[in-house]
């Protein structure tokens, strides 16, 4: 998925809804969101990759969500 892609699958969001990541289809557990973060902000870009360019955006978990840390199976079957 690119950066437009997931731009245009989170417009149809309010914009106070909050984001979790999914994990795990066969052993679905549900993560919060810690930050995003490109490859060429931590220095590791690719060989011969432009350096003004990214060619890598991490979403990065911050932790399992405490009070519940399973994912509901059908969001994996939902995409």
């Amino acid at each position: 998925m690119t950066v437009r892609e997931l731009r245009e699958a989170l417009e149809q969001y309010q914009d106070d809804a909050e984001v979790r990541i999914a994990i795990q289809p066969h052993y679905p557990l549900q993560s919060t969101v810690a930050g995003v973060v490109s490859d060429r902000e931590i220095d590791a870009l690719p060989e011969g990759a432009d350096e003004d360019e990214e060619t890598v955006v991490w979403i990065v978990e911050e932790d399992q969500v405490r009070d519940d840390p399973y994912a509901p199976r059908a969001v994996f079957d939902a995409v």
